[in-house]
């Protein structure tokens, strides 16, 4: 079955007021996040994230992406009551203003998964730890965030 970003990005290419898409980097979205209220839809995606108004989905507000990440953009978005917050592939986390998208602040990503290995090095076992960094960790289904009352 399709999924919703997909479902989205097909309903907007016939608009109009959306046509500029491209223009701000978010074709091809690769989040959608719906707001608490049901008024808004939040898109995001290479370019940055934007905010569209439900159900005429005119634009209402954008902003670009800020970080550094090594795929530029931002790859998961959750709306909460009040905050927006993005994701980017090596994991930072930024918060917007859920009106204006205006950036409000930008935390980096902490790692909380540990990896551990160990190798043979001349002859001699050496165990290894290394943090897992970003959105990309290797460990199965894809990334999501999730936001709390």
């Amino acid at each position: 079955p399709p999924s919703p970003t997909s479902l989205f990005q097909e309903e907007l290419q016939g608009l109009p007021q959306v046509q500029g898409l491209r223009d701000l980097g978010l074709s091809p979205a690769y989040a959608v996040a719906v707001s608490l209220d049901g008024g808004s839809v939040y898109v995001a995606g290479a370019g940055g994230l934007a905010r569209f108004l439900l159900p005429s989905l005119e634009l209402a507000a954008h902003s670009p992406y800020v970080g550094r990440a090594s795929a530029p953009g931002y790859a998961e978005v959750v709306a909460g009551q009040g905050f927006v917050v993005c994701a980017d592939i090596d994991g930072a986390l930024t918060e917007h203003d859920p009106d204006t998208c205006d950036l409000r602040c930008q935390r980096s990503y902490q790692p909380s998964v540990m990896e551990q290995s160990q190798r043979v090095v001349g002859g001699q076992l050496r165990r290894f730890t290394e943090s897992v960094c970003g959105l990309e960790g290797g460990f199965g289904g894809a990334p999501r965030l999730a936001a709390a009352g």
